[in-house]
């Protein structure tokens, strides 16, 4: 330390865990919450139930509260199969790599995507149950009139999988809401296409940029907040 400065010290926390804190200091009601990436988490701090070998095999883990009270998590390479995609349907389309960011959501693209019950998605970083059905069809491309029904397929199996997660860990108390934060809460396609998915859920995407920053300085200063930050609406 430096002379005449004072400094605080903390034991760590993990990523994670530090996420949760702002949400279960917040929160009156059992929760689940969705951190979404490159890798997304789905972290049920109500759920403190063993890991099962089944569980394991699907790539489920538990991480710990603050308080040593377990968390039963499911997690996914969501955002780096996003991205793998995103690259092959500009470069079959011949568009920016950032037009995926300008794609309306549009009704009767989904419910064609709906209609095809195949798995259609090779994914090259998820094990998967159906990748070998998928890795024959290869995905063929072509068989898109545009990017736009291109990207709405994608989403739909893409957020599947990441329901099928969210599935593995909702036991162990009655949640009703989920809450999510990262880099897919600006992604409209993920949040209608979870919202019908989950419909006895309320989906609350999060308006500020919580984080593990933030959870971990409110952990150490022991401070709590407001449950108004899970507002879905700002002003609200």
């Amino acid at each position: 330390l430096m002379p005449g400065k004072s400094s605080e010290i903390s034991l760590g926390i993990h990523d994670s865990s530090a996420a949760l804190w702002p949400y279960i200091s917040g929160s009156k009601e059992p929760f689940i919450l969705l951190s979404t990436g490159t890798w997304s988490i789905c972290l049920n701090p109500f759920n403190d139930t063993s890991l099962t070998k089944d569980e394991l095999k699907q790539d489920c883990l538990c991480y710990m509260q603050a308080d040593g009270q377990k968390v039963k998590a499911s997690r996914l390479f969501m955002g780096n199969e996003y991205n793998n995609w995103i690259n092959k349907l500009s470069l079959h389309f011949g568009v920016d790599d950032t037009y995926h960011k300008k794609v309306v959501f549009d009704k009767a693209l989904y419910q064609k995507a709906k209609n095809t019950s195949s798995t259609l998605v090779y994914w090259t970083s998820i094990d998967h149950s159906d990748n070998e059905i998928a890795k024959m069809a290869n995905m063929d491309l072509s068989w898109f009139d545009s990017f736009e029904e291109g990207y709405h397929h994608l989403m739909k199996e893409l957020v599947q999988l990441q329901v099928d997660k969210i599935q593995l860990v909702i036991t162990g108390a009655d949640v009703k809401k989920i809450c999510i934060d990262g880099g897919f809460v600006d992604n409209n396609f993920f949040l209608n296409i979870l919202s019908e998915k989950l419909s006895s859920f309320e989906i609350l995407p999060s308006l500020m940029p919580l984080g593990s920053a933030m959870g971990a300085v409110l952990a150490l200063k022991r401070h709590h907040l407001s449950e108004l930050f899970l507002q879905t609406e700002p002003g609200n």
